[in-house]
């Protein structure tokens, strides 16, 4: 791995311009966008660029083809990412 990866910080390594859908997008346009451009999933923003949550391409082919995309939520709540302590 190149030393010059190790300097880098997230806002160098992030995606600038994220590709996204809306609420308003059908399953259809949804699934279609999503093979088109080799995606399996994509966030849902809604017209404040607020992200509302993402679709899967599994779940939108198993969803009505009119019916509007149904976001997967994210989680919100804080998650305790620190290591455990060694029980004695």
């Amino acid at each position: 791995m190149s030393q010059d990866l190790y300097r880098c910080t997230a806002n160098n390594l992030a995606t600038q311009s994220v590709a996204s859908r809306s609420p308003e997008t059908t399953v259809t346009e949804a699934v279609d966008w999503l093979e088109t451009n080799g995606f399996d999933v994509a966030p849902v923003i809604n017209d404040d660029d607020a992200v509302r949550g993402y679709v899967t391409l599994e779940r939108l082919q198993e969803a009505e083809s009119g019916a509007q995309v149904n976001a997967i939520p994210l989680i919100t709540e804080s998650v305790n990412c620190s290591p455990k302590s060694p029980t004695a």
